[in-house]
């Protein structure tokens, strides 16, 4: 489980990166000449408009085109007014930061629905593995209530593989789980009371031939432990349907086995 949280965290860093990334402004230029700016006002589709600009503004520019670049080297000043006026108000959309966003829209787009899409095939992929695992421990668990229920109702005349077998597959599901999510000390104590505690082989597996009041309080006390196992184990699976949260019920076995 904790695997599952890291793969999504990282997910989301990636979102938030990228997001971070494709929003930065453009990059400013690192001449604090502006060549952008000069190189547009000195095209000679804009030589005229920069003449227009210069004479709205009231600054002194000769109308001849080519002796722009003189005037620029002679008024650096004049020169810089006006160009910045020039192309502050017919300069190119694309020096403007909303456009480069508009630009980066269609990737941006496409990026977030692609980590969308990852996102939820991920949670449906973990909801679908916790529910098998779910369905399989309650089968198993019921398998081994049901063989416990009918060992014990026999009084020893029923044979025992049927209860061996179920117990098998029952601790090995039992360790896996552990091993997976090894803060939930419910399945711990689940799995000590079927290998080593009081619904073991060494205590289910007893012989029952002495028909004693001793015997049958032992198997009305195992009747009773089968049923605390098949209530943990439904507690277990219904869980593992619900993946991603904390659980605390599973962390202290709360008296139950």
């Amino acid at each position: 489980m904790g695997r599952h949280r890291d793969v999504l965290a990282r997910a989301g860093a990636v979102v938030v990166c990228c997001a971070a990334l494709l929003l930065l402004p453009a990059t400013a230029s690192a001449d604090p000449a502006d060549d952008a700016r000069v190189v547009y006002c000195l095209a000679p589709a804009h030589r005229a408009d920069l003449i227009n600009a210069a004479q709205s503004l009231g600054i002194a520019v000769p109308t001849d085109p080519a002796r722009l670049l003189a005037w620029r080297a002679g008024a650096p000043d004049d020169f810089d007014r006006a160009c910045q006026a020039l192309y502050t108000a017919q300069g190119p959309l694309t020096s403007d930061s909303s456009s480069v966003f508009s630009t980066l829209l269609p990737f941006l787009t496409g990026l977030f629905g692609a980590l969308l899409t990852f996102l939820a095939a991920f949670w449906w992929n973990i909801v679908n593995r916790g529910t098998a695992l779910g369905d399989d421990l309650r089968a198993a668990i019921g398998t081994f209530h049901q063989a416990g229920t009918a060992y014990l109702a026999g009084g020893g005349s029923v044979e025992e593989g049927p209860l061996r077998a179920a117990r098998g597959v029952l601790v090995d599901k039992l360790a896996r789980l552990s091993a997976e999510h090894r803060r939930w000390t419910t399945l711990r104590t689940l799995y000590d009371t079927v290998t080593t505690g009081e619904l073991s082989k060494a205590t289910l597996g007893v012989d029952w031939d002495q028909q004693s009041q001793a015997q049958r309080d032992l198997r009305t006390r195992l009747g009773v432990g089968l049923d605390g196992v098949r209530d943990a184990g439904e507690e277990i699976a219904t869980a593992l349907r619900r993946p991603l949260r904390p659980h605390p019920e599973l962390r202290g076995t709360g008296g139950r086995p």
